[in-house]
């Protein structure tokens, strides 16, 4: 054989068997690991890959367990409270998580998931988000509570004393109360800090729902009774 063509068969054979060579890496990667979350997959940097379905389920199962064992700390207007995340209906979602973990390497065709394979060498891997719901409502109802409980400057609606025979009228004036809705949204982001940093919510300004002419307007009533002639007139009998 003469030698260009030696040299012309090296050159052609060494991709072809090269490629080869690659791919029964990948076929046998593939056939070895049928069942388990491929490559470098982790969940709040725990590595879920080359764990089969039971295990990933129970690694994502005890994170769940860590983030709801914590309650969310607050601090508003210099008091601290507490929120247990079973308080505000705090759930991931396991199997949403499993099956994104699972799809890894997996999706689209063959040559997609081969593209994924070789990518994957060169990769420092993927952390995945965690899917959960909780429920605002619950912390809107328990913001509430706080703000009736532990504001040391709530809103005053006025009354109205009789002081030495004449009526005495105590202003409405506003107060200071929780920023409710950007609170709920501060607390509904760190649902999935583990670090459980306490939380400052935001305070605002809260006008008290009395008119003050209400007020007003009961006194002149008060006074005028007070101060007016009184009648007495027996039930049935013309004045």
């Amino acid at each position: 054989m003469p030698k260009s063509l030696r040299i012309a068969l090296i050159v052609v054979m060494v991709p072809i068997s090269l490629a080869l060579m690659v791919g029964i890496v990948f076929a046998v990667d593939r056939a070895t690991n049928s069942g388990e979350v491929l490559g470098q997959v982790s969940v709040a940097e725990r590595e879920l890959g080359g764990l089969d379905r039971e295990d990933a389920r129970a690694e994502l199962r005890e994170i769940e367990e860590e983030l709801t064992a914590t309650p969310i700390r607050v601090k508003v207007a210099g008091t601290s409270f507490e929120i247990e995340l079973g308080a505000i209906g705090f759930d991931v979602d396991e199997d949403a998580m499993l099956s994104i973990a699972m799809e890894q390497g997996r999706d689209g065709n063959m040559r997609d998931q081969f593209s994924w394979w070789v990518d994957h060498f060169n990769e420092e891997g993927i952390d995945l988000e965690i899917p959960f719901t909780y429920e605002p409502d619950a912390i809107r109802g328990i913001l509430e509570e706080w703000e009736e409980e532990g504001i040391a400057d709530p809103p005053f609606e006025g009354n109205l004393a009789w002081v030495d025979g004449a009526p005495v009228i105590a202003y409405p004036r506003a107060g200071t109360g929780i920023d409710i809705d950007p609170s709920v949204e501060i607390i509904g982001a760190s649902l999935l800090d583990f670090d459980r940093i306490p939380l400052e919510l935001p305070t605002t300004t809260i006008a008290p729902e009395t008119d003050p002419a209400s007020l007003e307007a009961v006194a002149a009533e008060a006074t005028r009774l007070a101060t007016g002639d009184i009648r007495l007139v027996k039930p049935g009998r013309a004045e």
